[in-house]
């Protein structure tokens, strides 16, 4: 009978506690609705009712699950007690609410009161401090409790009717995340057109983004590269592509081009403002176009918010918690992204390709389909990985990076390369000594074998699946990075080509065209019209050419004689890049007169030369460009919540942690 009573007091203080703690929420998402109205709400198409449901079930469950747990814990505690099953009860619903106090607190010290200390000491003496104020929080709470749970420990089963009743309707009001996400992303684009079939010109698209990846670190190209066996043989069978240039030299600009066929400065793109709304993605020209459209992404700046989810049905980002999307803005839901980026790394080419391989094997098999993977690995921080074990051990080309390079220093624990707050004064003073840079380079190295591996891993899960050889495969990078080329680091603050050049390679169904080697300078901004041209798909007047896989003596015009502008920086000095075969002009306001470099005989770009005898032509081009996409810019439609805007705290943090 005994044990009858506590079987029933535990649910007792389970449902209790997810009252509790989802009164926290609602009172949470009250005042969400106060301050931004219920304009967001009802654009959303929720009413008061379920635009609180997210809040309330996400805090209930969650004081719901900690009170699960503490309360075995709790019931072994107060068996001496002279109420055990009343004190176990009200320890068990004070440990669900203490354990809310405390991430409020870890939320205010991350984002407010001490964030340069939180982000050194979160994982020592910050949890501790976490548990102190659990403990003081569970003592507190414990003294109130004991004073009305006498109740509900007397009559369990008469107590738990409208907690549970509560726990059933909030959960049942709680959106179906996924099923709601592919309606929003895809609902402006109209209904589909019916199934047809992959076949002849409908090929499945694969397209592979690596993010930082250096145009130098491909085994095939450089042989003091380390090994990428997968990407080397993917570029014997296809297209490769070795004078790509990027018109940006950051992750959003870079990929928004990519995925517009638009430059940045016609997007009018920057760190704070998004994609125009209108501007047509290539996922909704091929959901237009009858294709099943997913993507399994990565970086803080490919997010919703930016419009890079716009037309995929499935649209996986590795900083957000699918299940917490519908109370996405609460304190809980951000502090359980920000712990989950920090522990977990949902971001690694491991978790990115598994997700992406288990969609390939479920795919829809009634349509064709496009599928995004962007991946972060060669992106700080620099991590030493084990290879796993279906990586090539003996690969062909390249130098295995090797561990005993990594400086045995504070700034390599664990061999892993954190972002260095001073390291922009330490370079500024040249107080950035070799073993830095060359620890930097190991890591970096790595990142891009392990991550080549992963490639190698989906590509057989393709050829597995028997659609590799009749899908289109591109992989491409967003921009490069710098260890000291030009005297800085990482990337956003330069247009040099070890950061504004990328690699790109190109497998066109059955192979057609490949084994080849292209030198002729192309630029991100020709991929999508050329995919456009090669599916029968409409370009709407895109400034990129069409011709991308067209043998370079077979193009329309000589691609020398094109001008291309790279611009749009992260930070540090505006400098802007004009780029026009053999020719480089690099210029920055305040610095001088531009400098020209000339490419054929310095690609490396480390002698400044004379001005060409083209110069003029050359500049005026520039400023035709310019002038051109301001135009465009000036003429997008930004009336649709595209206009700058804040970055929620959690993305804020995970910006940080990259070095951004």
């Amino acid at each position: 009978m005994n044990l009858l009573r506590w079987l029933r007091t535990w649910p007792a203080a389970v449902l209790w506690a997810f009252v509790l703690a989802g009164c926290v929420g609602m009172f949470e998402g009250l005042y969400m609705w106060v301050r931004y109205g219920s304009a967001a709400a009802a654009q959303d198409g929720h009413g008061f009712v379920a635009a609180m449901a997210p809040y309330v079930t996400l805090y209930g469950w969650g004081g719901a699950m900690i009170a699960a747990a503490a309360f075995p814990i709790a019931a072994f505690f107060t068996q001496r007690a002279s109420r055990p099953r009343h004190d176990a009860f009200v320890l068990a619903v004070a440990a669900a609410l203490g354990a809310l106090v405390a991430v409020y607190c870890a939320y205010l010290f991350r984002a407010h009161l001490m964030p340069g200390w939180w982000g050194d000491h979160v994982d020592g003496q910050g949890r501790i401090l976490l548990a102190v104020i659990w403990g003081v929080s569970l003592a507190l709470l414990r003294v109130p409790g004991r004073r009305v749970a006498g109740f509900l420990v007397r009559s369990p089963g008469k107590g738990v009717i409208f907690p549970l009743a509560l726990m059933i309707v909030s959960s049942a009001l709680l959106p179906n995340w996924r099923e709601e996400g592919a309606i929003l992303r895809t609902a402006h684009l109209g209904p589909q057109p019916e199934a047809v079939a992959a076949g002849a010109g409908r090929p499945d698209i694969v397209l592979i983004s690596i993010d930082t990846w250096r145009p130098d670190m491909l085994s095939s190209r450089n042989p003091a590269s380390p090994p990428t066996p997968a990407l080397d043989a993917l570029a014997a069978e296809g297209i490769d592509y070795r004078n790509v240039w990027s018109p940006s030299c950051w992750t959003m600009p870079g990929m928004a081009a990519l995925m517009t066929g638009w430059p940045p400065r016609a997007l009018g793109i920057g760190r704070r403002t998004p994609m125009p709304q209108t501007v047509p993605t290539l996922p909704e020209m091929a959901w237009r176009n009858g294709y099943r459209t997913a993507a399994f992404i990565c970086n803080p700046y490919l997010s919703p918010g930016n419009g890079f989810d716009r037309g995929f049905v499935d649209f996986d980002h590795a900083m957000f918690v699918d299940p917490l999307e519908p109370a996405k803005d609460s304190i809980l839901a951000r502090e359980i992204a920000v712990y989950t980026m920090r522990r977990l790394q949902p971001d690694d080419a491991s978790t990115i390709f598994g997700k992406a391989i288990r969609w390939v094997r479920r795919r829809p098999q009634e349509r064709p389909w496009l599928l995004w993977i962007h991946l972060m690995n060669p992106h700080l921080p620099y991590q030493w990985r084990d290879m796993p074990g279906f990586a090539d051990p003996t690969p062909a080309a390249g130098v295995e990076p090797d561990p005993s390079r990594i400086p045995d220093r504070p700034e390599f624990a664990g061999r892993r390369f954190e972002v260095l707050e001073d390291m922009d004064e330490l370079r500024a003073a040249g107080g950035v000594e070799d073993w830095m840079w060359e620890g930097m380079r190991t890591l970096y190295a790595r990142e891009v074998q392990y991550t080549d591996a992963w490639v190698g891993r989906f590509l057989a899960a393709l050829r597995e699946e028997g659609v590799y050889d009749d899908a289109l495969l591109v992989v491409v990078a967003d921009h490069g990075e710098e260890f000291n080329d030009h005297g800085g680091y990482e990337h956003g603050h330069s247009l040099m080509p070890e950061v504004s050049s990328v690699p790109l390679l190109v497998r066109l169904p059955g192979g057609d065209g490949g084994g080849v080697i292209r030198t002729d300078p192309v630029s991100t901004l020709d991929l999508l019209p050329s995919l456009c041209a090669e599916m029968g798909w409409e370009t709407e007047g895109l400034p990129g050419r069409s011709d991308l896989w067209a043998p370079a003596g077979d193009a329309a015009e000589p691609r020398t004689a094109r001008v291309q502008r790279l611009e749009n920086m992260l930070y540090g000095p505006e400098r802007t890049a004009l780029m026009a075969w053999p020719w480089f002009r690099v210029e920055t306001p305040g610095e001088g007169p531009p400098r020209w470099f000339d490419m054929r005989s310095d690609p490396l770009l480390k002698t400044p030369a004379a001005a060409p005898a083209s110069a003029a032509g050359i500049e005026a081009a520039g400023d035709s460009l310019r002038a051109a996409w301001d135009a465009v810019a000036a003429a997008w439609d930004r009336s649709g919540g595209d206009a700058p805007r804040e970055v929620d705290a959690a993305t804020e943090a995970r910006l940080r942690s990259l070095g951004y």
